[in-house]
């Protein structure tokens, strides 16, 4: 059976259904191809390496619901940049031309930025590509699939690769070793845990889904969802900051999403010049970055953010 209809993909599915517009059904549709896709991308032969030493761009890591999707999204459009897309997910190579052409479009400067729980709505959305991470075989030899996964986005002159992913957070470190040799800056974003958890908890009573679950909880059962949220959040920060440790000071950069919002251009401006090599002629100036902002929103009732507060405090000692 396709992974696709396994364990708690089923309740992602349905969640999807009742509650999604267009993200949603592209995130379902992209489920469905990705371990087919990626299987052929990474089993056909490497025809023609990339030049390692040219590579650069940005990994974004960070727990879910930190905002890590927005930061990818503005990433990629204010920079010369070619992310894994839901058109590349879907068509392998044909996903560059795609995004190429969206990017010397009107269409190319939104007013704002939308994603359901990760899921972009167009071809030329940022994908994760969970399953270009975790395809078994993937991890077997990193460094030659990080140069097959380069190969498929196939950057050209002055682009950057743009990739994110939360599903890898226990693998930074090795993926770091096999892409040592390029120019990627792993970029940490970092939100308050207290609105991860709050904006975890308001996913999962939609769809009955914790995401990713450590391997310190696999098999727990969810008796009280405020306490696991409250540990699964808290374990992934735990996993990241110690892999990120493993990577020197030079390639990697910390982002908090709260401040990037109050001006996310001084940030990209920090990654493209100091890090990438652009000048400020390459930063593209798209309305829906300056119009990002964070969510004033509340997610879960007054008890259940006094409640987290309480068990957050007491896994911090």
């Amino acid at each position: 059976m396709n992974q696709f209809l396994k364990g708690n993909q089923i309740k992602r599915l349905i969640g999807a259904i009742r509650h999604g517009g267009a993200a949603a059904w592209m995130g379902i549709l992209v489920r469905m191809a990705a371990p087919i896709t990626s299987k052929i991308a990474f089993s056909l032969p490497l025809r023609k390496s990339p030049d390692i030493h040219s590579v650069k761009g940005v990994f974004i890591f960070c727990p879910p619901r930190s905002g890590g999707t927005a930061i990818y999204q503005a990433i990629s459009h204010a920079l010369p940049s070619m992310p894994l897309t839901n058109g590349h997910v879907l068509f392998l190579k044909l996903g560059s031309h795609i995004y190429r052409k969206f990017k010397k479009s009107k269409n190319a400067m939104p007013a704002e930025f939308n994603n359901f729980n990760g899921y972009t709505s167009s071809l030329h959305g940022v994908n994760e590509g969970n399953e270009f991470f975790t395809w078994p075989k993937v991890n077997k030899n990193l460094e030659k699939n990080f140069l097959k996964l380069t190969a498929l986005l196939g950057p050209i002159e002055n682009e950057s690769i743009v990739l994110k992913n939360v599903r890898t957070y226990e693998n930074i470190a090795s993926i770091y070793k096999a892409c040592s040799q390029t120019g990627i800056l792993f970029v940490r974003v970092k939100r308050n845990p207290q609105k991860i958890i709050e904006s975890s908890l308001k996913v999962f009573r939609r769809t009955g889904v914790f995401h990713p679950i450590p391997n310190e909880l696999q098999g727990t059962q969810i008796e009280d969802p405020v306490r696991f949220a409250v540990k699964q959040i808290t374990l992934i920060e735990k996993v990241i900051d110690e892999q990120l440790e493993n990577i020197p000071d030079s390639r990697k950069y910390v982002i908090a999403y709260e401040e990037f919002c109050d001006d996310p251009y001084t940030f990209i401006e920090e990654i493209a010049l100091n890090y990438l090599g652009y000048s400020k002629s390459d930063i593209r100036h798209v309305p829906a970055i300056e119009n990002m902002h964070v969510s004033s929103k509340q997610k879960v009732p007054d008890e259940t953010v006094e409640r987290i507060s309480v068990l957050l405090k007491e896994r911090l000692k």
